[in-house]
C-alpha cells in the first residue's frame, strides 16, 4: 500500500504496517546509531593508523642509523686493509733490502716467522718496531679510527 495524502496507511516491503510517520523517527534513531558506529570504528582505524606510522617511522630511524654504522665499519674496514697492505709491502722491502728471501705466498702459511739478527743489523723485526707496529694495529681496532 501507499500512503495517501492524509498518512492513513503505509505497508513497506517488510510486510510490516505503520500508521502515519511513526516509522520516520525509528529508521531516524536507526541512522544516527550506524553514524556513531561508523565514527566509532573510522577514530579505531585512525589510531591503528597513526600508530602504524609512527612504528613505521621508528623502524625507518633504525634502519638509517644501521646505513650508517654499516657505511662507517666498511670505511674501517677499508682504511685497515689499507694499513695492513702498506704495512706488508713496507716488510717484504725491509726483508728484500736486507737481502732475505720472500716465501711464496703458500710457504708463509707453514714456515716458522723470519728471526732477526738483531737491531744493530737492520733485522726487521726488532722489538722497537714490533712494539710500535703493532701498537699502531691495536689503536686502529681499540679507536675506531686511524691515528
Amino acid at each position: 500500500r501507499k500512503a495517501n495524502s492524509q498518512g492513513a496507511c503505509i505497508m513497506y516491503s517488510s510486510g510490516q504496517v505503520m500508521r502515519g510517520g511513526s516509522r520516520i523517527p525509528d529508521l531516524l534513531d536507526t541512522l544516527r546509531q550506524e553514524y556513531d558506529t561508523i565514527g566509532q570504528e573510522m577514530s579505531v582505524y585512525k589510531a591503528q593508523r597513526d600508530d602504524y606510522e609512527r612504528k613505521l617511522e621508528v623502524q625507518l630511524q633504525e634502519m638509517t642509523v644501521m646505513s650508517a654504522t654499516l657505511d662507517e665499519i666498511q670505511k674501517q674496514h677499508q682504511a685497515i686493509k689499507t694499513r695492513y697492505e702498506e704495512e706488508i709491502k713496507y716488510l717484504r722491502m725491509q726483508i728484500e733490502a736486507s737481502g732475505g728471501q720472500v716465501p711464496p705466498r703458500n710457504e708463509l702459511a707453514s714456515s716458522a716467522p723470519v728471526k732477526s739478527e738483531g737491531a744493530a743489523t737492520g733485522g726487521l723485526l726488532s722489538s722497537d718496531l714490533q712494539t710500535q707496529r703493532s701498537t699502531s694495529l691495536l689503536d686502529l681496532y681499540a679507536g675506531g679510527h686511524m691515528g
